[in-house]
């Protein structure tokens, strides 16, 4: 559910930017009418020398993922030899999983270029980096992002059909790319991994391939487990350049050499046994680390680990592993086998190994990649039956485990800890059969309880922002699970309740992925469509069209079906509400002790978070206190408030959209929703005494802005500002509102994050009034009150945008010096790794503030962000890219002329 401010506050324009996690690409460009500035999402940058025209090209060299335990293999000098050789090249490596052709491909691209006047400082090139598989990249948007990096970089002549190449793209046709690359000179190279067999992604790859000639100096590679991927055998004879080749991990030699490098004394004993381990494994460099590393820390020979394979076999095959044998190879078995063997447990384990067990099988259902350290100790927090609840302690333990799988090389880490596994690792983990030492696990149920205990929608902190970022990913891969196995699930004896955890889920991260990009915006719908079709089963009432039913009618229906619903079991909500994570900071303590009823309760509520006793334990506390909805209550008003969230959330997407979303149809269709979420929860409180946060949401983060993202006239306009103030001039509470059956501070003036967003809106529309000349002076205090806010609230993600909106509003009223210093405040307090675009766009809204306001003395600071924005290796739209440049050319002549004058 949300709080007052929960998805991030950006009502006019549509995403969060793109951390450098995360690499589908959103393009924004929306204006605000009334306004000469312009915004859309982005990233921190500094003051820098002015841009030099013609811009000198600069490399572009995008490498995701390192390079771990690699050992150099006869088949890796093959291909070395090959792409040192090669003016042009297409190198195909293919293979089954885990037999090191990522690894190669990737080695051989940290050389390239390889020799000559390519090499060196100076040297311009370009790598990108393609992940079909892993991260979900799709080929022809990571090649328009790739177009638009080429660009910023200055290596595509400006004369050359920037939009025509795009589209060409979108055509599935590579030539004008081609013929592009083949004017600029420069080495490229290309690594695709594991593309999709997506239709209309391959038709364009494999078009690619053919257009691909000697007259330019690029390299494509590629890593694909099936050799058909791509081009026919026929076709790819008729290109000379292009080269297959089949990884199938070591050799005999060079796999012995690995096994026994450490052995000092001749054995010959442990050398045959180390030729059984590798005939075991078919070579596969992974299957071979997994054995070496669990014979090094046990100090094991490779006999007696041949001896503990074989004592293993029941624990390794499952009924999905059949299904599996094709795609991960005929030795896959054995190599799943050496993978899960040093976490397998025995009746002899202790507890900590059981726990490390069953944390490894649950997250097999999440997604292999960059797995946060947030994750891994809710892991803990939830699995750990009769152990600490403690944060320090789950942090400590999961520490251990990273340790652990690192020393086993099952892992490799990042410097913020996030692991991520091979995928041969999570899939072995998950083909295993259950154990009869754990009874009644069940993996999946347990990783959807794990992901519900970290999903919000309050982002309104930074860090809270960025750790859901970072489970997007982890949350489509249980989700996918989820969809195969529902019908399993719900056989299951708590499957209530694991519909209701599965539709917040949908709920969450259908809101976080329209915040997070643009890419996700059909998804993000997806997701929330399916969040509402498993609380809301009558298809006689259609919630998301507008019908001839007015919303309130509507809503009388939804809460009398509800009322008319065989009743749950008493305790589903609070087992409900015990699942996900309850936040307390020490304004909320402070507001929920001044209403507890008695006061002097609240201590149990305290001593409840201090002691990290549990959500169960807190509830029922905080139900003590009266500020938790009784039993009674809550289930009048459970299902009713579930759907307002649901239908709040998803009004909300049109506001994350792009220009072409926002028709007049859509604006209807949008504002309807938000009514009636609206409307449910006015009812529930007309009906059962029952205020609910949603329906001051509804109102201050949906219908208000959604009314705003219209051209509207003056007379809405100052419709709007009433329902604005109407919100900030209520200084009590005129009733209490309650989110997930806890109380919510909304109205009070400690409430910020409320006033924040109410204030917003009031500047947005004085902008828009100013803009139509009907500036008023409440339109300066609106706008004075909301910098002050912001700068109090610096470290929220919302506040920092509002710099932006502070700035426009000045700027309307030609306010040149006050808009400046909002921007200079925006840009320091934004947040490089998720606001890359609004970064971009606030850049050239300053400069050109910078230019209109004729303030001389900016130049130099405006001309350094415009040029940091420009030369930095990430994406920005070609209409940002071409104003940057426009307006950078214009400071340079207006005021490089009047110095010139001067003299």
């Amino acid at each position: 559910m949300s709080s007052p401010t929960s998805t991030v506050q950006s009502d006019s324009y549509s995403s969060e930017g793109n951390s450098n996690r995360d690499y589908r690409t959103t393009v924004l460009n929306v204006s605000i009418e009334g306004s000469n500035v312009t915004i859309g999402d982005g990233i921190q940058g500094s003051p820098g020398p002015a841009r030099q025209a013609p811009p000198k090209p600069s490399s572009v060299d995008l490498l995701r993922q390192p390079i771990q335990h690699f050992t150099e293999t006869s088949c890796y000098t093959k291909v070395l030899k090959l792409a040192q050789t090669n003016n042009v090249l297409i190198l195909h490596c293919h293979g089954v999983p885990g037999s090191g052709k990522s690894e190669i491909i990737r080695k051989i691209a940290k050389q390239f270029p390889f020799y000559g006047e390519d090499v060196g400082e100076d040297a311009v090139h370009v790598k990108w980096h393609i992940q079909c598989h892993d991260s979900g990249h799709d080929v022809k948007e990571q090649m328009t992002s790739l177009i638009g990096s080429l660009r910023k970089h200055a290596i595509l002549p400006p004369e050359d059909d920037y939009q025509g190449i795009i589209q060409a793209i979108e055509e599935n046709t590579a030539q004008p790319l081609i013929t592009a690359l083949e004017k600029a000179n420069i080495p490229v190279l290309l690594l695709l991994e594991d593309i999709n067999k997506n239709e209309d992604s391959m038709e364009f790859t494999k078009d690619l391939l053919r257009s691909l000639n000697s007259k330019c100096k690029f390299h494509i590679y590629m890593a694909t487990r099936d050799k058909s991927v791509g081009l026919s055998d026929s076709e790819r004879k008729d290109i000379p350049h292009y080269y297959l080749k089949h990884v199938n991990g070591f050799e005999e030699t060079e796999g012995l050499k690995f096994l026994l490098i450490d052995l000092k004394d001749e054995n010959l004993e442990e050398k045959e046994a180390a030729r059984k381990v590798l005939e075991r494994f078919s070579g596969s460099p992974l299957g071979l680390r997994a054995a070496k590393g669990f014979c090094k820390e046990s100090r094991i020979s490779y006999q007696d680990y041949l001896d503990q394979l074989s004592s293993d076999d029941k624990y390794i095959q499952s009924e999905e592993f059949q299904n599996l044998r094709k795609e991960f190879g005929g030795k896959a078995m054995h190599v799943f086998q050496a993978v899960t063997m040093p976490f397998q447990i025995k009746e002899d384990s202790d507890q900590d190994e059981v726990l490390r067990w069953k944390i490894l099988r649950c997250l097999s259902c999440m997604n292999y990649d960059r797995i946060p350290r947030s994750l891994l100790n809710e892991c803990f927090c939830k699995l750990c039956e009769n152990g600490s609840k403690s944060p320090l302690q789950n942090k400590i333990k999961s520490g251990q485990l990273i340790t652990l799988l690192l020393n086993h090389e099952m892992c490799t880490k990042t410097d913020e800890d996030e692991i991520t596994f091979h995928e041969v690792v999570t899939r072995a983990f998950r083909s295993q059969k259950p154990n009869p030492v754990v009874k009644n696990f069940y993996p999946l149920k347990e990783a959807i309880y794990i992901l519900a205990g970290l999903a919000t929608k309050d982002m309104r902190t930074k860090k809270r922002s960025n750790e859901m970022y970072k489970l997007i990913r982890h949350a489509e891969s249980l989700l996918e699970l989820v969809e195969q196995n529902m019908d399993q699930l719900m056989q299951a004896e708590d499957a209530a309740l694991l519909r209701l955890l599965i539709s917040h889920l949908y709920e969450t991260f259908g809101a976080v992925m329209m915040c997070k990009s643009l890419a996700y915006y059909n998804d993000s719908l997806v997701y929330l469509d399916k969040a509402l079709n498993l609380v809301w089963e009558n298809e006689d009432i259609d919630l998301l069209n507008k019908g001839e039913t007015s919303a309130v009618d509507v809503a009388k229906q939804v809460l009398q079906a509800y009322a008319e619903a065989t009743e749950p079991t008493a305790n589903l909500f609070n087992q409900y509400a015990s699942k996900l994570p309850i936040f307390f900071d020490d304004e909320m303590q402070k507001y929920l002790e001044g209403k507890s009823k008695p006061r002097s309760k609240f201590k149990m509520v305290k001593d409840a978070i201090n002691k990290h006793e549990g959500n169960g334990k807190l509830i029922e506390a905080l139900r003590s206190c009266k500020v938790f909805l009784d039993d009674k209550r809550w289930r009048q008003v459970f299902f009713p408030e579930r759907i307002a969230s649901i239908l709040h959330s998803t009004s909300r997407a049109l506001l994350y959209a792009d220009a072409e979303e926002r028709t007049p149809e859509n604006l209807d269709k949008f504002m309807w929703i938000s009514s009636l979420a609206n409307s449910i929860a006015v009812e529930c409180r007309k009906k059962y005494n029952v205020g609910l946060l949603c329906e001051h949401l509804s109102n201050t983060g949906g219908m208000i802005p959604i009314m705003l993202a219209n051209k509207l006239d003056t007379n809405t306009l100052l419709e709007a500002e009433k329902k604005c103030v109407a919100v900030l001039d209520k200084g009590s509470h005129l009733f209490d509102m309650y989110e997930q059956g806890m109380l919510k501070e909304v109205y009070g003036p400690s409430h910020d994050s409320s006033r924040l967003q109410s204030l917003r809106n009031l500047v947005r529309i004085h902008a828009r009034l100013a803009g139509k000349d009907n500036a008023s002076s409440a339109g300066d205090s609106h706008c004075e009150n909301l910098v002050k806010l912001a700068e109090k609230m610096k470290s929220s993600s919302s506040a920092t945008l509002c710099f932006i909106y502070a700035a426009k509003y000045y700027a309307v009223k030609k306010n040149y010096e006050d808009a400046i210093i909002c921007y200079k405040k925006f840009f320091e307090h934004a947040d490089p790794k998720t606001r890359y675009q609004v970064y971009c766009w606030a850049a050239y809204n300053f400069a050109r503030t910078v230019l209109e306001g004729e303030i001389k003395e900016e130049c130099e600071c405006a001309k350094g962000k415009c040029d940091k924005v420009l030369k930095d290796n990430e994406v920005m739209g070609a209409d940002l890219n071409r104003r940057l440049s426009e307006t950078m050319e214009r400071m340079k002549e207006k005021f490089d002329t009047e110095n010139k004058n001067l003299y």
